[in-house]
């Protein structure tokens, strides 16, 4: 058939020879049109999936922009609009929390793990919530399983260690307490949680901590002058068998500064074999603590240096060498050792020195007095100029209950006019002796 335009697209051969002999639709093979109309139908699918997807990018753009902005509050209508966000959630958790709304904000954190089912600190803050609405036994199985997740994890166990304490959970509170101890990290916190935990019970706070705990422990008792709790961890770390040269020297020294010399010089001579002066002639690293030598002053290195020098000792590999930079009319005092004693016994102290250009009328000399009750002061003579090795004696007695005297290094402040000290002094080779009463 033709039209005013022509042949029609959709006539086909119904009309037999004499009609026209257009391509109809009749004439396209069946699996052609299936193929168009399966390619189409793809097409529109996936134009529809992608306007969903704009529109759901265009929701959660606008979401995320009111989040990085902060263009919400606590209320119902940003609750819901915001709920598929866990971490806004629980920032509404939170806020609810703080507002001691403790219904509302277990309600919150339900729903941050109904969505992320790892976000453990809303695990943990829903725990706590729990108790507060009084589903205990709740919270304990929620602890129970967050254990089961971050036994071995860092981030988590101060808070879990908490809930753990309130929730009297004792083997998930002892495990938390010493893997925080083993890695040396909020040991002030962990230790006072420990204390009030164990009702300040000495004995209860031992049978928690693991053996390799008991010695970071000791150093926080030391800390806080707990003579009582650091004798009874001291004596549970020596039934392990855990005490080390440092260990010593930090107890023996805490002993000392609560002036329980007696206690100190016996632990130390049992442990070190010790009697009388304490590296003696230098050949060890001077100690800074305890029964060792002490060496310190603000302005060491600028008017003074002390130090042990090599090859320069009158036997032996070390001495201590004291250098005055002519700098300040020093009153000097700071190289000394505490030195146990024993009551109403008589003493012989014997240093070797030697000196070189040691100016002013005021040089350095020994001195000796008693370190935990009053009554001893004895010294030695002083030196200026030069001179080479000799041997001082000092002799004195220690009083009634004196069971520790001081052995330092002294320079007294000079009033002339040339005061500022210079030159070197070498000591070495201290020895204290004590003197058997006399026959008669």
């Amino acid at each position: 058939m033709v039209g005013r335009y022509g042949a029609l697209p959709y006539e086909d051969h119904l009309f037999g020879d004499g009609g026209t002999q257009s391509v109809g639709l009749a004439s396209v093979p069946a699996d052609r049109v299936f193929s168009f109309m399966k390619r189409y139908l793809i097409l529109a699918t996936l134009s529809i999936c992608l306007v969903l997807l704009s529109a759901w990018l265009v929701s959660f753009g606008l979401d995320q922009r009111r989040v990085y902005y902060g263009d919400f509050e606590y209320a119902e209508q940003d609750i819901r609009a915001l709920s598929r966000l866990p971490h806004v959630l629980y920032g509404f958790g939170l806020q609810a929390w703080q507002e001691l709304d403790a219904d509302g904000a277990a309600k919150l954190f339900r729903q941050v793990v109904a969505r992320d089912p790892l976000y453990l600190d809303a695990w943990l803050k829903l725990a706590e919530a729990e108790v507060e609405t009084g589903n205990r036994d709740l919270a304990v199985k929620i602890a129970a399983f967050c254990h089961t997740k971050i036994s071995r994890v860092l981030r988590w166990k101060q808070s879990h260690t908490l809930l753990a304490h309130d929730l009297g959970l004792q083997d998930i509170f002892r495990h938390n307490l010493n893997y925080l101890v083993d890695r040396n990290k909020w040991l002030s916190d962990i230790f006072y949680m420990l204390d009030v935990h164990t009702k300040y019970q000495t004995d209860s706070a031992l049978a928690l901590l693991a053996s390799g705990s008991r010695p970071a422990y000791l150093a926080w008792l030391m800390r806080w002058k707990r003579d009582e709790a650091a004798q009874k961890t001291w004596e549970a770390i020596e039934a392990d068998g855990d005490v080390t040269d440092e260990l010593l020297q930090d107890y023996v020294h805490f002993l000392v500064s609560q002036k329980d010399v007696a206690q100190a010089a016996l632990l130390w001579r049992q442990r070190t074999g010790l009697q009388g002066m304490t590296n003696a002639s230098f050949e060890d690293k001077i100690m800074g603590r305890g029964f060792g030598w002490r060496m310190h002053n603000s302005k060491a290195g600028k008017t003074w240096q002390g130090r042990r020098v090599y090859g320069q000792s009158l036997k032996g590999s070390h001495a201590l060498r004291v250098s005055f930079l002519g700098r300040e009319n020093l009153d000097w005092h700071h190289i000394y050792q505490i030195v146990p004693v024993t009551p109403e016994k008589s003493y012989q102290l014997t240093y070797w020195w030697k000196s070189k250009g040691i100016s002013t009328d005021q040089g350095p000399f020994v001195e000796v007095y008693s370190y935990d009750v009053r009554g001893l002061y004895k010294k030695g003579p002083m030196v200026v100029g030069s001179r080479d090795w000799e041997q001082v004696t000092v002799a004195f007695s220690a009083p009634t209950d004196c069971h520790a005297v001081t052995v330092r290094l002294r320079r007294n402040a000079s009033l002339r006019f040339d005061n500022k000290i210079q030159g070197s002094l070498w000591v070495d080779d201290f020895a204290l002796i004590l003197k058997e009463p006399e026959l008669g």
